[in-house]
Formats: structure tokens, C-alpha cells, sequence
């Protein structure tokens, strides 16, 4: 893996995160799944996934490392950086809007 292509990796995991857990264009789909979250079991795990950007993350992590390798350590591995990664990320983000509000 090159420097460039790590940071590809990186930023299409942080990206893919925060697009899916605040992006505009998934609330519809994270509202659907929150009112049938009440009254599905599936569907609330489905919404806790879709709402955490550790969870989001994680996965995002294991299908951006679909790109480089198809092991499934190597792609655990990914998901795990990505998730370290967009928590990262989201916090240093919440930071920045709290510091900007102040």
C-alpha cells in the first residue's frame, strides 16, 4: 500500500462515516429506521449502526479495504483503523463546531 493510496483509504472511510451518520441525504432513510426501530428488534440494531460512527465506521473501514486486499484479517484490520479513525475525526469536528459556537 502506497502513502497515496493510504491516504485514499482514509479519507473514503472518514467520508463514507460521516456521510452516512449526518449526511443530509441519509436522514430520510435514518428516520424510516428509527420509527420502525420501535417496533422491529432488527431494525433497532440496523438504526444503532446507522447513528454510531464507530459501528459506521467500522464497516465503512472493512469496504473501502475491499479495494486493496480481500483477507479477512487484512479487512478486520481495515475496519478497525477506520473506526479509530472517524471517531477521530468526529471528535476533532464537534470540537471545532463547539470552539466556533463559543
Amino acid at each position: 500500500m502506497t502513502l497515496s493510496d493510504l491516504f485514499l483509504f482514509a479519507s473514503a472511510s472518514v467520508g463514507m462515516t460521516l456521510i452516512v451518520v449526518y449526511g443530509g441525504i441519509f436522514a430520510r432513510i435514518r428516520e424510516a429506521v428509527g420509527k420502525a426501530a420501535e417496533r422491529f428488534r432488527y431494525a433497532k440494531i440496523l438504526w444503532e449502526l446507522l447513528s454510531c460512527v464507530q459501528c459506521t465506521g467500522f464497516w465503512s473501514g472493512v469496504f473501502c479495504g475491499l479495494y486493496f486486499s480481500h483477507n479477512i484479517f487484512y479487512l478486520f484490520l481495515c475496519g478497525c483503523a477506520a473506526s479509530v479513525l472517524s471517531m477521530l475525526v468526529d471528535k476533532y469536528l464537534m470540537f471545532l463546531h463547539r470552539v466556533g459556537a463559543g
